[in-house]
């Protein structure tokens, strides 16, 4: 009988160590940040983060060089943006391959801007559990940081045909981003109960923000910016 009994304290000891765990990881990622404070902003993506489409101005009209501008003079935004990255390890070219999470994590960002899925939704790379798995796995990552901090999820913003030849830009497939990236982004958000910032709907009748349909200029630069400050503003009640 006390076997029995040390053996249930010893299983109760342990399934409240894993849960105080995972509380510890939804209050550190999950905490709300300050306007007054010092904030550092990493911003993970491909290159739409990057600024492809505003490549020769991008040190200022790259959306988190916009977005440092909002935040004042107290913000540093990191732009850790890949061109042609992918989430998926096994896609074209995998986001790990060039940036090495462990570097980022080690400047202790107060906010995490995650936005990878419109290179993911080509055809050569498209796979949804996959894709829906290595979200989460990100996700779970980022959270092992023992600081005070918010990860965020952007969804891709919608990807545009090119007027004459009624192709998309690289073989990325809008109907991918809009039918299954975003109900994955929105629902592992929900999961880890973390902001999503719907950039599609920010730009779905925006063809003007374009470079090239997929690649924001100028003018979808400043409105992704503008966008992201909005909701982040609202969600931590400034």
């Amino acid at each position: 009988m006390k076997h029995t009994t040390f053996g249930f304290i010893y299983i109760f000891m342990i399934i409240a160590i894993f849960l105080s765990g995972c509380l510890l990881c939804f209050h550190l990622s999950s905490s709300k940040i300050s306007d007054s404070e010092n904030i550092t902003v990493a911003c993970i993506g491909d290159s739409i983060t990057f600024g492809s489409g505003v490549f020769k101005t991008r040190q200022k009209d790259a959306w988190p060089s916009l977005l440092e501008h909002r935040f004042g003079k107290n913000a540093t935004v990191l732009n850790y943006g890949i061109r042609g990255a992918t989430l998926q390890k096994e896609g074209n070219r995998p986001y790990k391959d060039y940036v090495d999470l462990d570097s980022v994590m080690n400047e202790k960002p107060d906010l995490f801007l995650v936005m990878l899925g419109t290179n993911d939704s080509k055809p050569i790379n498209w796979n949804k559990d996959r894709y829906a798995r290595q979200l989460e796995e990100l996700i779970e990552k980022l959270n092992r940081g023992d600081w005070k901090h918010q990860i965020v999820l952007l969804a891709p913003p919608k990807a545009f045909p090119n007027p004459k030849t009624g192709a998309i830009l690289a073989s990325i497939d809008n109907t991918v981003i809009k039918n299954e990236i975003h109900p994955i982004v929105k629902s592992t958000a929900k999961k880890y109960h973390l902001l999503c910032i719907d950039l599609y709907e920010a730009t779905k009748t925006h063809p003007e923000y374009y470079t090239d349909g997929v690649h924001p200029n100028k003018k979808g630069n400043r409105a992704i910016a503008r966008f992201i400050y909005a909701k982040i503003s609202e969600y931590n009640g400034w």
